[in-house]
């Protein structure tokens, strides 16, 4: 989201095609939460498979709607003949970053679960709400770890994830309007708000 809103800030991309874009990255987070469960509680899949399919339809609709006819825009081809050329290819991976980033993540993990041990529910909630601000997924994976749906902790957990995939939404938000102007939030954020509301909405009914 933040790097299709430079782009559109820099005046090289249309909002509503790069929003379109940005939600339908959206649909990737959904993914990404179900390989989660998975990985660190496999038995959350079945009450998570109908949320994330909630939130990724609404996503891709919603993504599909802005980029839909972006070819046939008119004076696209001239625009893209003075485009200037594009940068040299760089690594996809650095092993520096990758490093930063699983640093990033086990602190995460390791806050939400001291926060968790030292005042339960609470801190656990709290956590996650943190985590949400920086990955949803590892805000995920932390909460999922404690323990199973038919667990004493499952209504908490649900309620720990489902606050925060709304603050997660909350800060995509505020990504979108600080990189690509208020054009690319406005188009942006209904997208992020629908496919997460459609999430938590479903998940709510289901636990």
């Amino acid at each position: 989201i933040g790097s299709l809103g430079m782009e559109v800030r820099a005046g090289r991309a249309m909002p509503r095609a790069h929003a379109g874009a940005a939600v339908l990255s959206c649909v990737a987070t959904m993914a990404q939460i179900l390989v989660v469960a998975a990985t660190v509680q496999p038995q959350w899949l079945g009450l998570l498979c109908l949320p994330a399919l909630a939130g990724g339809c609404v996503a891709g609709a919603i993504g599909w709607w802005g980029v839909r006819g972006v070819r046939h825009l008119p004076g696209q081809g001239a625009e893209a003949a003075s485009a200037p050329a594009l940068p040299p290819d760089t690594p996809m991976f650095k092993l520096r970053d990758a490093l930063v980033i699983a640093a990033l993540l086990t602190g995460i993990q390791a806050g939400v679960q001291l926060l968790t041990a030292w005042q339960g529910d609470a801190g656990m909630l709290v956590g996650a709400l943190l985590a949400a601000l920086a990955d949803v997924h590892a805000a995920t994976a932390a909460v999922l770890v404690r323990g199973g749906p038919a667990s004493a902790a499952a209504p908490a957990i649900a309620q720990a994830l489902m606050a925060a995939l709304l603050v997660h939404a909350g800060s995509k938000c505020v990504v979108a309007l600080a990189s690509g102007g208020w054009r690319y939030a406005l188009a942006v954020v209904p997208g992020v708000l629908a496919h997460t509301l459609a999430f938590v909405g479903v998940l709510a009914l289901k636990s």
